[in-house]
Order: C-alpha cells, then sequence, then structure tokens
C-alpha cells in the first residue's frame, strides 16, 4: 500500500519511519567453568515484542501507526568481568528476529551491543 501511495505523492512529499520494539520475555544462559575474573557465556530466549511502526509525512496517505506484540527468539554471547565478590561488569551482544513481515511488510530484526554493571547479592553461610 505504501509503495502504490508513493508513487502517486506529490513532489516534495517527505516520509519518516521509524520502528521502536519493546521485549519482555525469557533467556538463558550457559558458563563454561572458569577460574579467575573473566567469565564468558552465551545466550537464548523467547520473547514477545512490542512493536510500533510510525510513518510521519506531509501527505496524509503516507501517515500511519501500526502497533502489535509479536513472538521472537534471540540469541548471544557476551563476557562478565569480576571486580569484586559483590560487583561485576559485562558486555554482551545479542540478536533479535522477529517474524513480522505479515503485519509490517518485512520481518523486524537487528543487533544489540549492552553494557552491563551487575550487584551481586551475598549469600549468608
Amino acid at each position: 500500500m505504501i509503495k502504490a501511495a508513493l508513487l502517486a505523492a506529490p513532489p516534495g512529499t517527505t516520509l519518516d519511519d521509524k520502528l521502536s520494539a519493546f521485549q519482555y520475555g525469557l533467556h538463558g544462559t550457559a558458563t563454561p567453568p572458569m577460574l579467575g575474573p573473566v567469565h564468558p557465556y552465551a545466550q537464548v530466549g523467547a520473547a514477545m515484542y512490542s512493536l510500533k511502526d510510525k510513518s510521519e509525512s506531509n501527505y496524509a496517505p503516507l501517515a500511519t501507526e501500526t502497533s502489535k506484540s509479536l513472538f521472537g527468539w534471540n540469541a548471544g554471547a557476551g563476557v562478565n568481568f569480576t571486580m569484586m565478590p559483590t560487583l561485576s561488569l559485562g558486555l554482551d551482544g545479542i540478536y533479535h528476529n522477529i517474524n513480522s513481515k505479515k503485519d509490517f511488510g518485512s520481518n523486524a530484526t537487528w543487533f544489540s551491543v549492552n553494557g552491563k554493571l551487575t550487584f551481586h547479592i551475598p549469600m549468608v553461610k
């Protein structure tokens, strides 16, 4: 539909499109047993992603907004650096994939890089 509307749009038409996603789900990590402060891990997860696609245009037929929650998955790897028994710093990279072609015209995929600061609660013995 947008392609047809774009072809019929008058000269000087502008279109700004923004896709945003909010993720809520579960993931699991696997960490090999290692001594020392460096702890690499692999991660895989399943989630619901609330997607919102908003198109703004100075030509009214092109201005649209679509929202939908869809199932997706993610996988990645990271590393945690133990700074002290109760504090660690981490960095990970996660690939996200959402089957959104039917609702948004293409699948939503992206790679995110995250920095982490983790406070560990010591267990009382």
